[in-house]
């Protein structure tokens, strides 16, 4: 009997442990154009744990499956990418810009307001 017990503890132990496993995952950030985008930030959601691309846009992160990670790029609109079952793959997305930069603007003058000043 005490032998069922075991068996069954070890088979417990040994499922709980494969939930908590850790992989690494690694790819590419690029924009809309395939460019990499250098200094990308690549984070595992609701934790502090993070990664920042390489000057060609790849990266490697350790996450356990169902964990979302989160990649953000300054200038670029947020995606979410959820860890699939796979030990390691590669995740090559684009991420696109949210806004567009419309480069005819320019400033013809600034003005500058007087404003008291308290010398001490």
């Amino acid at each position: 009997m005490k032998k069922i017990y075991f068996l069954w503890s070890l088979l417990g132990l040994l499922t709980l442990h494969m939930g908590w496993v850790q992989t690494n995952i690694s790819g590419t950030v690029n924009d809309e154009t395939g460019a990499p985008l250098p200094g990308a930030t690549v984070i595992i959601e609701g934790t502090s744990i993070g990664v920042a691309t390489d000057f060609d846009g790849n990266f490697t992160i350790e996450a356990s499956q169902g964990e979302t990670l989160l990649i953000t790029y300054v200038g670029y609109a947020d995606q979410q990418i959820t860890v699939g079952s796979e030990d390691s793959y590669n995740v090559s997305k684009k991420i696109y810009q949210t806004s567009t930069w419309r480069g005819d603007i320019s400033i013809d003058e600034i003005y500058f307001k007087d404003v008291n000043r308290t010398t001490i």
